[in-house]
């Protein structure tokens, strides 16, 4: 094995990898311990220096972990991990091989909701800011803490001076009450927002319990290429042969006016494939 190579995912030990480019049209190989496999492309010393996320880098990426998890059971592994042993097959071989066994004959499927923006209308009866988190997991119930917010004591209120309030630095409707005022608005519209996503994920949840043999959900308050708008992604990892059954149910789910929904899949299960420790190289 070379000195460097660069690691796409850790495979069951049958999958091969004939014809396979990767990443700069490098030939993928499988280097094989007992019943593992690793998809690895050979690097020299110059390519393990730079190994930037570009957009065809990525594609070429992805591209060779779902060949592969079309053939067999993959751990898709960190985009730019570099292998220089076999080591890390061997230390972890009974982790690798426990989560390959829960990941074989599955993929997973994606519902992607685009919210609108947020509807101030919608929480002006919220008093206080509320922290805002961008990973909502579906086994979370209950609503969200509110965060610590001060106010003003009466009794520091009747400390200011009569010359003060007169000036205006203080003001009721001076331009220090309207900034507060604002964040106050924009904190209690985020908050029905987080709100309403996790009322979103638990409905779109229920309709594929049946076929779902785990579930993650993820929300972004903050919009992100390539969307526009907040973002709320419900991933599923289902059986590969439920998929057809997954695409039917989804065609038959009600849809809401108020935010428009994709579904996309099936892919290598990613979001699933979370180790106890991470592959790092």
């Amino acid at each position: 094995m070379n000195d460097c190579s660069l690691l796409y995912c850790i495979v069951d030990s049958s999958v091969h990898s004939r014809t396979l480019l990767g990443i700069g049209n490098r030939p993928v190989a499988i280097v094989r311990h007992r019943e593992l496999g690793a998809a690895v492309s050979y690097l020299d010393s110059s390519d393990s220096l730079s190994m930037p996320p570009t957009v065809e880098a990525v594609r070429a990426f992805d591209r060779v972990v779902t060949t592969l998890s079309n053939k067999g059971a993959v751990i898709p592994v960190r985009y730019g991990c570099l292998l220089g042993t076999l080591e890390v097959l061997s230390t972890r071989y009974g982790e690798f091989t426990r989560r390959l066994d829960e990941l074989r004959d599955r993929v997973e499927m994606a519902i992607r909701i685009l919210l609108p923006p947020v509807d101030v209308s919608h929480a002006q009866a919220a008093e206080k800011p509320t922290s805002i988190t961008t990973s909502i997991p579906t086994s979370a119930s209950g609503s969200m803490s509110p965060s610590a917010s001060g106010s003003m004591s009466s009794s520091a209120r009747g400390s200011m001076s009569s010359s003060a309030r007169g000036s205006g630095t203080a003001s009721a409707s001076g331009p220090g009450r309207a900034f507060l005022e604002a964040r106050r608005r924009h904190h209690a519209g985020q908050d029905w927002l987080v709100r309403r996503a996790e009322s979103i994920a638990d409905k779109v949840s229920r309709n594929f319990s049946a076929l779902a043999v785990r579930s993650r959900t993820e929300f972004s308050a903050t919009p992100k290429p390539p969307y526009r708008c907040p973002t709320l992604s419900v991933y599923f990892l289902v059986e590969r042969a439920s998929v057809p059954a997954f695409r039917q149910t989804f065609r038959g789910m009600g849809r809401d006016d108020e935010y428009k929904v994709l579904l996309s899949g099936p892919w290598p299960p990613y979001n699933f494939a979370a180790l106890t420790d991470p592959v790092t190289c």
